[in-house]
């Protein structure tokens, strides 16, 4: 019995031995990773030099899409790749924290009012794309692409957020909620459905 549990301490404390010289090599190759990649002659990275004179020397990583800014076929397929990733990213991450009565899911026959200066300026959004098959999106594109036209009511973004500009880190831009008010009678009869306020 005391030869077995000599022996279990042995290999146990080869095991902690081995667990933390592994963690200390780990540790030690990310850290100098530059200087082995260098002595073991790995390139990551690719420079790139620039067409004239004023250009930037750039690095780039290796990756699938290549190093070629005038390839569109690639940037195009990056861009899709992109899109497709932070459609992934939006849908494992948005979190529904409450649901009173039930609104959602919206029925298919639902009308929605867009609230909020965020809903129609969007931090950290671009809207353009150099691709003519990408269409930028926003979030009034996207539910009326859903809904409908007629099913949401956006006015708030003409009559009251148009002139505004986009939330920074320093600044809050948010509408008159006078200004909201006096739309009153766009969602009363229709788009009453919900309302959707976005806060940026």
């Amino acid at each position: 019995m005391k030869r077995n549990t000599a022996i279990l301490r042995g290999v146990a404390s080869v095991m902690a031995l081995f667990t933390m010289l592994c963690m200390t090599a780990t540790t030690l190759t990310f850290t100098y990773a530059g200087i082995i990649n260098s002595y073991l002659n790995i390139n990551t990275t690719k420079i790139i030099q620039p067409d004239n004179a004023d250009g930037v020397i750039e690095a780039a990583y290796d990756n699938e899409y290549g190093t070629d800014s005038s390839n569109n076929q690639a940037a195009l397929l990056l861009e899709l790749d992109v899109a497709s990733e932070n459609i992934a990213q939006a849908e494992e991450g948005t979190v529904l924290l409450t649901n009173h009565n039930n609104v959602l899911p919206l029925s298919e026959n639902a009308g929605v009012t867009l609230f909020g200066n965020g809903a129609f300026h969007s931090v950290g959004i671009s809207s353009k794309t150099p691709f003519e098959a990408i269409v930028p999106a926003t979030l009034t594109s996207a539910l009326q692409d859903t809904l409908g036209v007629e099913r949401v009511n956006a006015v708030l973004g003409e009559q009251v957020y148009a002139e505004l500009g986009t939330t920074s880190g320093t600044e809050i831009v948010e509408g008159d909620i006078a200004k909201v008010k006096e739309n009153e009678s766009t969602w009363q009869n229709n788009c009453n459905d919900a309302a959707i306020v976005v806060v940026s």
